[in-house]
């Protein structure tokens, strides 16, 4: 359940345009199918609520570690009661963690909450049912470190190979390499591309500098400029290459999950940091094979 919890979470932003309410908790539902109060009260006397926060926080830890590959998270479980954190109902989770790889995608923080004061997942050996909507606001950082890292990841290349423009075995466009750096409020884009005419390889370097800005739950690159002006492309074209080669974006197809409704709701560049902030959204009724 974690895995999945924590993988939706941390999405960037998602393909499709999202629109939540202004409060996000008109989205939530109230406790129902709750212990009694006498349960709750022997549970608070004898310390079983803290030792069975205890034991979920540590099997958070162990599954997020196990499902990511990343070290170094921090868990906050806040449970109704022992009985009902057995059976799926708490009333927050808090998971933050630094300097994170998530399958080749990196992370300097994040940090992400719990919206809804009542919560309801209903997990077996089997699948895991959201029994309400589960609603999560998340934040991290991303520094230009982060994006070489991510661009020098295997998961990355392989998704550079998938772009190559093919005619048969003929690759007639190939893009080698990318590398990209932050200064000001601007992306610095490097591409190296072979480009094949005639049987022959023909190298083509761009050096693009491009602002970004949110549209439909995405990064969009805009205001591209080419800085290398000896080389002759089309900026519509470069735009619609940076919005698929931009490390952000990339990170939908490693993490974004189909039952989930992600919204990238704000970002700001600030020396060699991307601060972001935005919203995850499971619907009710929403299930998930383990």
């Amino acid at each position: 359940m974690i895995k999945k919890i924590l993988s939706l979470g941390i999405t960037l932003m998602m393909t499709s345009s999202l629109v939540f309410a202004s409060d996000l908790t008109t989205y939530c539902a109230q406790p129902y199918d709750m212990s009694k109060t006498p349960t709750k009260v022997l549970t608070a006397i004898t310390g079983m609520n803290f030792i069975s926060k205890a034991v979920a926080n540590s099997i958070i830890k162990k599954e997020l570690k196990k499902s990511t590959g990343a070290k170094g998270f921090k868990v906050k479980m806040n449970s109704f009661s022992a009985k009902d954190l057995a059976n799926g109902r708490f009333k927050g989770l808090d998971i933050s963690g630094e300097n994170l790889d998530f399958d080749g995608v990196y992370v300097s923080k994040f940090n992400a909450n719990t919206v809804c004061d009542f919560n309801y997942v209903k997990a077996t050996t089997k699948d895991v049912k959201f029994k309400e909507n589960f609603i999560m606001k998340y934040n991290m950082t991303i520094s230009d470190v982060d994006l070489r890292k991510t661009l020098l990841s295997k998961n990355y290349l392989t998704f550079l190979n998938s772009l190559n423009v093919k005619v048969g075995a003929l690759n007639l466009m190939e893009l080698k390499d990318v590398n990209v750096k932050l200064k000001g409020d601007k992306f610095y884009f490097t591409l190296k591309m072979n480009n094949q005419i005639f049987g022959r390889n023909i190298p083509v370097n761009l050096n693009l500098s491009s602002k970004m800005k949110i549209e439909n739950g995405q990064f969009k690159a805009s205001e591209v400029t080419l800085e290398n002006l000896n080389q002759k492309v089309s900026l519509t074209q470069l735009t619609n290459v940076l919005n698929l080669i931009n490390p952000l974006n990339f990170t939908v197809d490693v993490l974004n999950n189909k039952n989930t409704k992600v919204a990238l709701n704000n970002f700001d560049i600030k020396g060699n940091n991307i601060m972001l902030d935005g919203t995850v959204f499971i619907p009710k009724n929403t299930e998930q094979k383990k």
